[in-house]
């Protein structure tokens, strides 16, 4: 998140950094403004659907409106997909699939009744267009990230509002796509 926000703000946006963890949304609000950016942090859990219309909500009284919307929430657990648990198949589609379809539907009426159009962007996967080894859930999350991208741009393009979803591949040093050990 600390990048993208630097980079946003690089570009002129005002920055609403909404997390969960206060600690982390307070320091990349920081850096921010310590780069001569505007930010501020908004505290919430982006998978209560309650919690996302009052972050939404906060975030647009302070900026006044909302233009872009980039959501990167998510994560990743790996398993063999005969042994992957209830737990974290429910944890992966919450915190990758569901909280986006409760952001994509907030921002998208708060977006629809500005009369701006605007741009909501998702970050999916590579795993969501071709399968993975160890990533089933992840995977079915992240492909429903497009569909709902497809869907939500479909429906609000007539209002002027793009919406996309980016599905980038590994990135880092190594195969993040297996657990280390």
């Amino acid at each position: 998140m600390k990048y993208l926000g630097l980079r946003l703000a690089e570009a002129g946006a005002t920055v609403a950094c909404i997390d969960i963890d206060k600690g982390r949304a307070e320091d990349i609000a920081a850096e921010v403004e310590s780069s001569g950016g505007k930010a501020f942090p908004v505290i919430a859990d982006m998978t209560d659907p309650a919690q996302v219309e009052r972050a939404i909500g906060e975030a647009a009284v302070r900026l006044g409106s909302i233009d872009v919307c980039v959501d990167i929430i998510g994560g990743a657990t790996w398993d063999k997909v005969q042994d992957v648990s209830i737990e974290d198949w429910n944890w992966t589609i919450q915190n990758n699939l569901s909280q986006v379809f409760y952001l994509f539907q907030t921002v998208g009426r708060k977006m629809v009744e500005q009369g701006t159009g605007g741009s909501i962007v998702a970050l999916a996967s590579a795993d969501g267009i071709n399968a993975a080894s160890m990533h089933a859930p992840y995977g079915a999350a992240k492909a429903g990230v497009i569909s709902l991208a497809k869907s939500f741009a479909q429906e609000l393009g007539r209002y002027g509002i793009r919406v996309n979803a980016v599905a980038p591949g590994n990135v880092g040093s190594g195969n993040e796509d297996w657990p280390e050990g």
